[in-house]
Order: structure tokens, then C-alpha cells, then sequence
């Protein structure tokens, strides 16, 4: 134990993460900031599809997905139909996660 010890602090023996491909506690990021005009931007829009869609066919959509979520029928072909009458992805989402939960990985012990 000694030995090994002494190969670990002198960088004889390298194990990674400790005294080998380690990172400097002091490197500095920049981070990109984001227009706060973008975001706005982005919103106005999403407000503007949402406005101009027929909310009938936005329902009938959904519906779809989450009886073959139910089902466990094939969805790729009802997603694409959702998108092409103007489902946004959160909705799409939400509409799978009421069916099938979130996933939470196991913690491994």
C-alpha cells in the first residue's frame, strides 16, 4: 500500500482523475449570454401558431397519440400528423408522459 501510494504522488503510477487528466480548479468559461429580444421573439411567434391553428384538429391529435400510447400502437406517423396541424412539442410530450409517467434511472446500488 505504501509503494502504490508513493507511485500515485511521484506520477509513476497515473490513475486518472486523481493525478492524471485531471482539470485546473481555476479554469474560467464564458458563457454565451442569450438576447433577451430572441426570447421574446420566440414567444411571439409560438403565440402566433397557436392563435392561427384549429384547436379541433390540436385535440384530435393529441387524442390519437395518447390512445396508441394506451395501446402501445406505433406513434410515429401520429406525431408527424401532430406537428403538421401545428402541435407544438410540449404538447406532444405532455400528452406521452400522462400515459407513460417520466423515467427515473435507478440509482445503480
Amino acid at each position: 500500500a505504501w509503494n502504490h501510494l508513493n507511485d500515485v504522488e511521484s506520477g509513476k503510477r497515473k490513475i486518472i482523475g486523481v493525478n492524471h487528466g485531471t482539470q485546473d480548479e481555476n479554469m474560467h468559461y464564458n458563457v454565451q449570454k442569450i438576447d433577451d429580444s430572441l426570447s421574446n421573439k420566440q414567444k411571439i411567434r409560438l403565440e402566433d401558431v397557436k392563435s392561427n391553428r384549429s384547436n379541433e384538429d390540436v385535440s384530435s391529435c393529441l387524442e390519437q397519440i395518447r390512445l396508441a400510447c394506451e395501446n402501445n400502437d406505433d406513434l410515429f406517423e401520429l406525431v408527424i400528423n401532430a406537428v403538421k396541424h401545428r402541435c407544438t412539442l410540449g404538447e406532444i410530450i405532455s400528452t406521452m408522459k400522462e400515459v407513460f409517467g417520466t423515467y427515473m434511472a435507478p440509482t445503480g446500488f
